[in-house]
């Protein structure tokens, strides 16, 4: 596993040099849109690093790509923390195409499904349809870290 998470790394890393190198832009510049540090860009696009999928989003944009470009898949899986809410506003369900997976690694999630409300913790998991209104809410005072796996990959939508 190593040497493949190793190759993905240098992967990525050659990919995004060579678009901000097509965009004329220095580590520099790409350090200023993004917010990222020159290090760690440097980094990167040696495949000395890994990336967040948020991280590698934000990187993807400013350079006018989408990440399809950089990995193809049709899962989409991401670690998400949700912080604690300052104030308390109605929660608003939504539902789009295809599936989710959501495993709870930290904290009580609030989660919202066909107008029913689930308190969710460390250790438990869904699937459910996307189709079906749903939403969720961290409505504690601690940080709510998550592992969300959807299908469709909703990036992967950008350049189909």
């Amino acid at each position: 596993m190593e040497g493949k998470d190793s190759m993905l790394k240098e992967h990525i890393g050659t990919q995004i040099k060579k678009l901000r190198a097509e965009s004329s832009m220095t580590l520099k510049q790409l350090s200023d849109l993004t917010g990222l540090s020159v290090g760690f860009l440097s980094q990167l696009e040696r495949g000395m690093t890994s990336v967040a999928i948020d991280t590698l989003l934000k990187i993807a944009s400013v350079l006018g790509v989408s990440i399809v470009s950089m990995a193809d898949k049709n899962m989409l899986p991401r670690l998400i923390e949700i912080l604690p809410r300052k104030t308390r506003e109605k929660v608003s369900l939504y539902s789009h195409e295809g599936e989710e997976f959501i495993y709870i690694l930290e904290g009580i999630l609030t989660y919202y499904y066909k107008n029913q409300k689930y308190d969710l913790y460390p250790g438990d998991s869904l699937h459910v349809h996307s189709e079906e209104m749903h939403n969720w809410e961290n409505d504690t005072n601690d940080v709510v870290r998550l592992l969300e796996i959807t299908i469709p990959n909703k990036f992967k939508k950008i350049e189909e």
